[in-house]
């Protein structure tokens, strides 16, 4: 073997893992779009159910047709809205890594602020509890002001709303 067939053996391994990734990240997104149409009946089957009035309702488990009483289908539907809703986000998560391991494996930067989360609302709430809501204001406006300033965004490009934070931001962050 040569430097040449080296380079193209190097080359086709490349380009294999960069396609196998970015495969993986197309799979992810149908099952994705898959489990949320899912999630979608499940809303609409129980919107159905607490808008009737019988006590009996008549649920499809696996291939049979099932009569079960009104709660307990109420109970089951809202546990599946709920696990689908956890699969999704554990999708959305897989997703943003992969997306993330293929940035890496082409060589580009990685994306700024992709992988923030937002407060949950136990964290909001101490917050909110501990300095009062201008205090969370402060906070929202100084992680905006972060993340335009490593985006390097440019005020005029922007529109209005930015021009308004970044003069919040700078000068008078203390005034919200």
């Amino acid at each position: 073997m040569d430097f040449h067939d080296i380079q193209i053996g190097k080359t086709f391994t490349y380009l294999k893992e960069v396609e196998t990734v970015a495969q993986d990240i197309l799979t992810l997104k149908d099952t994705k779009l898959e489990l949320s149409n899912a999630q979608n009946k499940f809303r609409e089957a129980l919107r159905a159910i607490e808008q009737s009035t019988d006590r009996c309702i008549w649920m499809k488990e696996g291939s049979v047709f099932i009569q079960r009483p009104r709660q307990e289908c109420i109970e089951k539907l809202r546990q599946e809205i709920e696990k689908s809703k956890e699969d999704i986000n554990g999708l959305h998560d897989t997703i943003k890594d992969k997306l993330s391991e293929l940035r890496d494996l082409e060589h580009e930067p990685g994306i700024v602020g992709f992988s923030l989360k937002p407060l949950s609302i136990t964290e909001a709430k101490t917050l909110h509890k501990a300095f009062g809501s201008e205090v969370i204001k402060c906070v929202c406006v100084c992680v905006c002001a972060r993340v335009l300033k490593k985006l390097n965004v440019v005020c005029s490009h922007v529109g209005k709303a930015t021009i308004q934070l970044r003069e919040l931001t700078e000068n008078k962050l203390y005034k919200l």
